[in-house]
């Protein structure tokens, strides 16, 4: 658990490193696209450092659901003391928390990951996005402007890592075969979790068809308008849905129950920062759509593709950052230390040698080298 709750410590951390109420304030009072040099730079180095922890913490979850619940669970399965009641503490109405599967630690390093995915996303458009809330992409993308293709390509990466966390949560309730299958594992997850990995994916699945119109429509030879419009209509139609279901980007509190991740108030400016991403999309989505319309009507011509042949059409994801994997610390002292010395036994151990054999005599090897070294009193 030491390792679960640095993990999500870490998490918190980069969620509050993002929040910056300061730099939100600002952006609340003065409208203007355009930001100062200085500001610019403190919100990359703010993404830098949320994209850093969240790596970290997905490194933590993994490490503890490949080596340490793995190792934890065989010493229960090898127990003589299972049957007789020493491991029953999750027996009765006491449950353990949820962290005590792998499922979960696993759920929850894509979930990291995915955030600092989502991250690099941002910090990617930062420069073009100045302020997100109030500025919508237009068409032609600017110079310099990262390419669509890869950011579709981003965003579909990020969907696919949330929606594997959230299908490790829904079928925990079905695994069997654990060494822990005698225990009382708590398996009701916290709803306002798989809400937040529905609406993510939800939204990343949004932006990935945003964006894969754009290459569409951007092709010099405007063979691929109708394409272009197709994806448009698929991803207003998943966006009208979320929209059905409540705002996007609902809070990370209340993660799991363990844990209390990012438990607090989310407050009237991140309700409207939820609003926000909504709202950016679907004026992004409205405004290009509208774009390729009448270029089609008037230029192109071309047909509109069936929402099946634009599934097809759907490339693999690719990655921003990965994981960072943990390594866990020597110990400051005792066996694994760098200065341990195990004691070394000389002399028969046998019982049996009887009043005639020598004495058990313990050898300890002192290697201080301060003054005074192994003259004790």
């Amino acid at each position: 658990m030491t390792l679960t709750s640095y993990a999500a410590a870490l998490s918190n951390l980069a969620y509050d490193t993002l929040r910056d109420p300061h730099a939100r304030h600002a952006v609340l009072q003065d409208r203007r696209p355009v930001t100062s040099s200085a500001e610019d730079k403190r919100k990359i180095d703010r993404l830098a450092q949320a994209a850093d922890m969240l790596c970290r913490a997905s490194g933590l979850f993994d490490h503890v659901a490949q080596h340490v619940l793995p190792t934890w669970e065989a010493r229960i399965a090898d127990s003589t003391d299972v049957k007789g009641g020493a491991f029953r503490m999750g027996k009765g109405k006491a449950k353990m928390p949820g962290e005590f599967s792998r499922d979960v630690q696993r759920a929850l390093a894509m979930l990291a990951l995915a955030d600092a995915n989502a991250v690099g996303i941002e910090k990617l458009l930062s420069p073009f996005l100045a302020n997100a809330a109030f500025q919508s992409t237009t068409l032609p993308l600017p110079r310099g402007h990262p390419s669509p293709g890869l950011l579709a390509k981003l965003h579909i990466e990020v969907a696919a890592l949330y929606s594997s966390a959230r299908n490790l949560l829904k079928t925990m309730k079905n695994s069997k075969g654990s060494a822990l299958e005698g225990l009382n594992i708590d398996d009701d997850i916290e709803p306002g979790l798989m809400e937040y990995l529905r609406k993510e994916w939800g939204l990343a699945e949004v932006r990935s068809r945003k964006w894969l119109a754009v290459e569409a429509g951007e092709h010099p030879s405007g063979e691929k308008v109708g394409q272009a419009i197709a994806m448009l209509k698929d991803a207003q139609s998943r966006l009208d849905e979320l929209r059905k279901h409540g705002d996007i980007g609902a809070s990370t509190m209340k993660k799991m129950k363990g844990l209390k991740i990012g438990m607090g108030s989310a407050g009237k400016e991140e309700k409207s920062e939820r609003k926000g991403r909504i709202a950016q999309e679907m004026a992004d989505i409205d405004s290009f759509l509208k774009t390729y319309t009448h270029m089609n009507n008037t230029v192109s011509f071309q047909p509109i593709p069936s929402m099946a042949t634009v599934q097809a059409l759907m490339p693999g994801g690719r990655p921003v950052f990965s994981s960072k994997p943990f390594t866990p610390p020597p110990p400051a002292f005792g066996p694994g230390s760098n200065s341990y010395i195990p004691s070394t036994r000389k002399g028969p151990i046998n019982s049996a040698a009887g009043k005639d054999s020598p004495p058990i005599q313990v050898q300890t090897e002192i290697s201080g080298t301060y003054a005074g070294a192994g003259n004790y009193f």
